[in-house]
């Protein structure tokens, strides 16, 4: 099944100028490329690796730098491991480390996720929220509960029109807001 789910074609959809959402397998991963470095949310099932490098290879020659994962299920940090060999740093919800790092089973859907390898967890966590500068882009990740896991997180990208993204859902406006002050973060 995710051999089947993995093959399904990555489409790119521009955002902003510099800011693209690929959909495909397993759902949507969001890239702000810059100078700075690819910043990557979320990351697809794990056969889909080539097809995400290749794509995120045709975004340009930036580094990869952070691969932020939005919660802890497969879905999204797949591809971790990938990404943090070829240079991002994986940052996510201090409660995605503990999940990750655990088997879990699923009666319903009839499967079995083995506990994620070392180098697949976060490099950085943090418990409320943390706010990134990369690419001209403020980023505010906030943590929010009760949600679809104990470690949703959603995204604000601040500048130059603010889009919110989340497993859940996806807003544009053009209309700035006054998130929470960020906390330190860990890493």
């Amino acid at each position: 099944m995710l051999a089947q789910m993995g093959a399904a074609p990555i489409r790119a959809q521009p955002l902003a100028e510099n800011l693209t959402m690929l959909s495909g397998p397993g759902g949507n991963v969001v890239v702000l490329n810059g100078s700075d470095g690819k910043i990557v949310v979320d990351t697809f099932l794990l056969p889909a690796w080539p097809k995400l490098k290749e794509a995120l290879n045709g975004l340009g020659n930036a580094p990869l730098k952070t691969d932020i994962d939005t919660h802890w299920h497969f879905d999204h940090t797949d591809n971790n491991a990938n990404l943090h060999a070829a240079g991002a740093t994986v940052l996510a919800h201090e409660n995605t480390t503990t999940r990750m790092a655990e088997p879990h089973d699923s009666a319903l859907l009839g499967f079995h996720v083995p506990a994620s390898p070392a180098d697949a967890l976060p490099q950085q966590t943090f418990s409320a929220s943390r706010k990134l500068y990369a690419n001209g882009e403020i980023l505010l990740l906030q943590y929010f509960q009760p949600a679809h896991t104990d470690t949703d997180i959603y995204i604000h990208f601040q500048r130059p029109t603010s889009f919110t993204w989340a497993m859940h859902f996806l807003t544009a406006s053009t209309r700035s807001s006054t998130p929470a002050p960020a906390e330190k973060s860990t890493g």
